[in-house]
């Protein structure tokens, strides 16, 4: 059974087959998470993304880019460029969800069975939490079940306010799961609310 799992911590601490950076378009370090990507990852993670971005040159918003994770506790790290916020008229709702789309498909093509992932363009983007939230959940939902190796996606966040957020999305999209399980692990419970 596929399965979605909420957990309050460090994704950088956590081991998995691939763990997801919200990338900057250039794939160079930022601010943030994606700085701290960096940072931990270390020198074989930089310079992959400096060959990636001296190759391709810019991503655009919800593409997708892979790298070794260096000196983090994954396989691979998947760079997913989120779109920035701007009004809501400038289709932001659809590249979010193909943002995240295009994250698992990615991660299933490395045949990865594990992935975590964070929140993506809720910081320097400004992308609303809520409606990120419930676009990364319909996403999930949506793909997570026509993915061959990926089994398991971690959806991790070191606020307790945006894990509010999607313990409110999970409650709405239990009916929707079908053969995804949805489960909480925050700080002393473990809440299955789907099976």
């Amino acid at each position: 059974m596929k399965k979605i799992t909420l957990i309050l911590g460090d994704i950088t601490a956590i081991a998995v087959d691939a763990m997801v950076n919200t990338a900057h378009a250039s794939l160079q370090g930022g601010s943030g998470l994606c700085y701290t990507i960096h940072k931990k990852g270390g020198a074989v993670l930089q310079q992959e993304c400096k060959r990636l971005y001296a190759e391709h040159g810019l991503l655009a918003d919800s593409a997708v880019a892979v790298t070794s994770a260096g000196n983090l506790p994954a396989h691979h790290v998947i760079h997913a460029v989120g779109p920035r916020w701007l009004d809501g008229t400038n289709n932001e709702d659809q590249l979010l969800y193909d943002t995240y789309k295009n994250t698992l498909l990615k991660a299933d093509f490395i045949q990865a069975q594990t992935l975590s992932i964070p929140s993506i363009a809720t910081g320097i983007h400004c992308f609303p939490k809520q409606r990120a939230a419930h676009l990364a959940m319909q996403a999930m939902i949506d793909i997570l079940p026509h993915c061959t190796h990926l089994n398991t996606v971690l959806l991790v966040n070191t606020s307790v306010d945006n894990c509010q957020l999607y313990l409110q999305e999970f409650e709405m999209f239990v009916e929707k799961a079908g053969t995804v399980r949805l489960e909480s692990l925050l700080p002393g419970r473990l809440e299955k609310l789907a099976e």
